[in-house]
């Protein structure tokens, strides 16, 4: 029988060139549609760009989202009226309505690429830094990111107690990590990640001096936090004249108490704003645990790359659930490991999978991108080392269902997921700090490209 349902209008915004990505994005609508919407009684509709007329000023009066993809064109229209690129800007930048942009990286064959369109699409790529966007390579890529992006839009818009939109300004992420929470853990992480860190920092200085650049090196460390990595890799070093930027202005004043150092210049910047900031560019730029907590991954990965200067390089610790390894099987484990990635809000824990291939990919393409993959494990470790390696891998999956559960609008299910939640991690930490028998692994990836 028939149900009232609420909709929302989805305006596709793909020049004709990428004609895969318009029915693939149809596809991802209707999954959505028949996966989440229709237990909510919410309904997408997909509204073709083709079909309407884009340089109407009211259009944004009825279009809720918008969704775009790009290759080489900006889509020009038949009459020499309002691009499609256009029409993003304005909806998405303008207008202010949630967007998800995509870019092509596949290979242009020489005969098809237009010089004029594509610097004009180059520069609108670079303007979809307020919104964040992201890159694929096939269809698959495509929906999958597509994927990814919907479900965080959708519970943006679905949730009341977030009124904020999605631009980057309004510095909403994926992720509703609290670091404020989480100092003891990050000193844990920053003493357990040193090794592999130092490691690739005297590659670096080796690289640097390769190609002619002398101490004192210029540092900017992007989301520093409490400082803890900051002042264990950089600071007393004569070498390193760091600036150490972080959103977070209550754990900036612990890190300036704190982890202070003559070399360090502590700052509250957000690193979307590095663009307003007229910082200049940097010998070395450094990012640990950072992208896997922000929306605009690729944007903010291309604004950071723009501040390397020429020879110099770009350095990035992230997170990675893929090569996670358990043993003896423990379906518990599993379960815990597949919720924190599923939780709306939640931190993207198989951002490091794609690190590598997002810097490869970066304009100007790098001279060269290296890959130092580093194995974590509790075999061999007494007591104590598997009670820390338990605190920073593991221990904080349980903060984004208790966000959840204590918001005023949370539902019994939320409340529900917490509870089971706990239960089942509280059972884990004890068998895998008690029992010297468990094996569990995590891979830690840092990527570095030289510019």
């Amino acid at each position: 029988m028939p149900i009232e349902s609420t909709v929302y209008h989805v305006l596709l915004a793909m020049p004709s060139e990428i004609d895969a990505e318009r029915q693939a994005a149809k596809d991802v609508l209707l999954d959505w549609n028949a996966s989440t919407g229709r237990q909510q009684n919410i309904h997408l509709a997909p509204v073709d760009a083709n079909h309407v007329d884009v340089s109407r000023s009211d259009l944004a009066d009825e279009i809720d989202i918008v969704l775009g993809a790009f290759w080489t064109t900006v889509g020009d229209g038949p009459t020499g009226g309002a691009s499609l690129a256009d029409t993003v800007k304005r909806l998405a930048i303008e207008d202010d309505l949630p967007a998800m942009i995509g870019f092509s990286e596949r290979d242009i064959p020489t005969n098809q690429l237009d010089p004029d369109q594509y610097e004009r699409l180059q520069d609108f790529r670079d303007e979809c830094r307020a919104t964040g966007y992201f890159t694929y390579v096939d269809r698959a890529e495509f929906e999958q990111q597509l994927s990814n992006a919907l479900a965080r839009t959708m519970d943006q818009l679905l949730s009341p107690s977030d009124s904020a939109s999605n631009r980057a300004d309004d510095h909403e992420g994926p992720s509703e990590y609290d670091p404020e929470v989480d100092h003891e853990r990050l000193q844990l992480s920053a003493a357990m990640h040193r090794e592999q860190d130092e490691r690739n920092i005297d590659r670096i200085v080796e690289r640097l001096q390769e190609n002619g650049i002398d101490p004192p090196y210029s540092v900017l460390d992007a989301g520093c936090g409490y400082g803890t990595v900051t002042q264990s890799r950089f600071g007393d070093d004569d070498r390193f004249r760091v600036l150490a930027i972080d959103e977070a202005e209550d754990v900036l004043e612990v890190a300036t108490d704190r982890y202070a150092a003559p070399n360090i210049e502590y700052r509250w910047l957000d690193v979307n704003n590095l663009g307003k900031a007229d910082l200049g560019p940097f010998d070395i730029v450094f990012a640990s645990y950072l992208f896997h907590h922000i929306a605009n991954q690729e944007s903010v990965l291309s604004l950071l790359w723009e501040h390397v200067r020429d020879d110099g390089v770009l350095a990035i610790r992230s997170c990675e659930d893929g090569q996670h390894m358990h043993y003896p099987p423990e379906d518990e484990m599993d379960w815990i490991v597949d919720k924190t990635d599923e939780i709306p809000g939640s931190s993207d824990r198989t951002h490091g999978r794609r690190l590598p291939t997002h810097l490869k990919r970066l304009s100007p393409p790098p001279e060269d991108v290296w890959l130092d993959l580093k194995n974590y494990h509790t075999v061999g470790r007494d007591s104590g080392e598997r009670r820390d390696y338990w605190d920073v891998f593991h221990s904080n999956r349980l903060h984004y269902a208790k966000v959840r559960a204590e918001r005023d609008d949370a539902t019994q299910e939320d409340k529900q997921l917490y509870e089971t939640m706990a239960d089942r991690m509280d059972r884990l930490e004890d068998t895998i700090i008690g029992n010297e028998h468990v094996f569990d692994v995590k891979s830690v990836p840092l990527a570095v490209a030289v510019k």
